[in-house]
């Protein structure tokens, strides 16, 4: 509860500077923006690394394989760090760069997913009759 609290204050912070500065120096208030993004982030490093161990012991408790979980994380942190920086793009205003990344993204996740697609295909085929 304390991170929110610390999140929402940087963000809102942030969020004032910018709209402050963005009238006398547009460039800083880009800046304020990426800054304020950044310290949020840090802020959820280590709730980011619980859950990254809470995955892995369910993982390995489970006996499920070890490479679909960690694709499936590393599609969530695609996911994630394209969002973010589409959202950049926005602010900035350059909407069509941030549809570029969204696309880049998508584009990765399905790239990743390949080993997962190529053994349900595996599997269907072993099933036919």
């Amino acid at each position: 509860m304390d991170i929110i609290v610390k999140a929402a204050a940087v963000g809102v912070v942030g969020a004032i500077l910018a709209v402050t500065l963005r009238e006398y120096k547009k460039e800083f208030a880009l800046f304020i923006g990426i800054a304020s993004g950044i310290v949020i982030l840090g802020l959820l490093l280590e709730s980011i690394g619980e859950i990254g161990a809470l995955l892995s012991a369910m993982t390995r408790t489970a006996g499920i394989n070890g490479e679909y979980v960690a694709i499936m994380a590393k599609i969530i942190v695609i996911s994630y760090i394209c969002e973010f920086a589409a959202q950049f793009c926005s602010d900035a205003g350059e909407k069509a760069i941030g549809s570029k990344i969204e696309l880049a993204g998508r584009i990765l996740i399905l790239s990743a997913s390949v080993p997962i697609i190529r053994d349900l295909f595996e599997l269907i085929t072993s099933l036919s009759f």
